[in-house]
């Protein structure tokens, strides 16, 4: 938005009409009430209303001033505060600023499609940046009399809008997460620089064989740059899609958990919305997370990201009990005795090794056991389908004791911590907006017993 309008202001500044500068004035507005990129377009179209022929100079300067004071007083006395406790040296600004020309001039000629990494890494993209800075300066000292003021505008827009991105990257902590070769760096800053371009070759005045070539060579490069930029949009949305679908089983997976879930969890990390923020998007706009029936036909690697979350979400974890609660709560189900014998009976599944299961089984299609005390890996006893309540754990030595748990995904892959100490352990389950059940693997040396927890 702040583009477009942007653009739009540019073009009604063109001609000094007041109704042109009415519209002007009300498209830099829009823009700088919708992102800071607009600051640039502020400081360009103050270079268009300044080189305005007198005596209507001075008389237009409102088209500017106007939109950037009501701009200030939002900052000022409205903007949430910002916590950027180290300002940003004059190195470091110079520096970014150099960064983002490389990486600006890879962009437009397509060497960001080529080189590995950013631009600004290697001697070509340094070597290409400098060309085209010389390129622009002698240009611009061939034919400054006939250069137009958009040609100084967009240089004035493209210089403000580095130095205030610089400004506000801050320590370095902010500046690892802030390269100079951000998409939503480079892409404003290209929209400038080729407006310089497109008005340089416009008051250049070559020899009609020079020039002829030149352009070719220039519609060639733009040419490479344009291929080079479709085969990283192509590469970059599959990369998208990929990461899209665990971000939606994330997402799924806490709406899932809706009823227990913390509203600080964060189910993708602190730079994604919170539980709480989510869930009232939700609410406002609808979901974007898979639903429970969506995961179930998902990837593996998908429903065990789901599964992950899920835990996180709902907190299910282990925990110590001094003795066993009273029973007479469903009991679990053997859905797979893997390398032991199981028994139920009264609620409770009581499993022991198989004769010969010494050790857990790379062989088969149950994943390894969680690291536990002790260099032996234990034997994966068998695979339960858990009640709705939960369930107790019991066995001798319940630090030899590992378990993995999971629901969507065809195995359980996640693991959960046991207790180090004592002999009894249980492991509460919330009601949630799911219907499948729970599944558990527990890997053990020794005879375990696990039962449903009691009403």
């Amino acid at each position: 938005m702040a583009l477009a309008a942007g653009l739009g202001a540019f073009l009604a500044l063109a001609r000094p009409t007041l109704r042109r500068d009415v519209i002007a004035a009300l498209l830099l507005t829009l823009a700088l009430a919708s992102h800071p990129v607009g600051i640039s377009f502020a400081a360009g179209a103050a270079v268009l209303a300044l080189l305005r022929p007198s005596p209507g100079r001075w008389l237009s300067t409102w088209v500017f001033l106007l939109p950037s004071l009501l701009f200030a007083d939002w900052w000022l006395f409205v903007r949430p505060s910002a916590h950027n406790p180290t300002q940003t040296r004059l190195s470091e600004l110079a520096h970014f600023v150099g960064q983002s020309w490389t990486a600006v001039t890879a962009a437009i000629s397509g060497l960001a499609g080529v080189l590995d990494g950013p631009a600004y890494h290697h001697a070509l993209g340094w070597l290409a940046a400098a060309l085209l800075l010389a390129l622009l300066g002698v240009g611009a000292a061939a034919s400054w009399r006939r250069l137009t003021p958009q040609f100084w505008a967009a240089a004035a827009a493209m210089l403000t809008l580095w130095v205030t991105t610089g400004l506000t990257r801050g320590n370095a902590y902010l500046i690892a997460f802030r390269p100079a070769d951000q998409p939503r760096y480079v892409y404003p800053a290209a929209f400038f620089m080729l407006l310089m371009l497109v008005e340089l070759a416009g008051a250049l005045r070559l020899p009609s064989r020079p020039g002829r070539a030149a352009a070719l060579a220039a519609a060639g490069v733009l040419a490479l740059g344009l291929a080079a930029n479709i085969d990283q949009l192509s590469d970059i949305g599959a990369q998208n899609r990929r990461f899209t679908q665990p971000v939606r089983a994330a997402y799924g997976a806490t709406e899932i958990a809706s009823k227990s879930v913390s509203p600080d969890f964060y189910p993708l990390g602190f730079f994604y919305p919170r539980a709480d923020t989510y869930l009232a998007a939700v609410r406002a706009f609808g979901s974007m997370g898979y639903s429970a029936a969506d995961l179930r036909s998902k990837p593996a690697n998908v429903r065990s990201a789901a599964d992950r979350i899920l835990v996180e979400a709902e907190r299910v974890k282990p925990r110590a009990e001094s003795a066993l609660r009273p029973g007479g709560g469903q009991g679990p189900q053997v859905a797979n005795a893997v390398q032991g014998t199981a028994r139920e009976a009264g609620g409770c599944v009581s499993l022991r090794p198989a004769r010969g299961a010494r050790s857990f089984a790379a062989e088969t299609a149950i994943p390894p056991p969680p690291s536990i005390q002790g260099s032996v890996a234990p034997p994966a006893l068998a695979e339960l389908t858990l009640p709705p309540g939960g369930i107790q754990i019991a066995a001798k030595r319940l630090g030899a004791v590992s378990v993995r748990i999971g629901r969507f995904a065809s195995v359980p892959r996640v693991a959960l911590i046991m207790p180090r100490a004592g002999r009894f352990a249980f492991l509460s389950i919330p009601q949630d907006r799911a219907a499948l059940p729970w599944k558990l693997i527990v890997y053990a040396p020794e005879p375990v017993s696990v039962c449903g927890l009691g009403p």
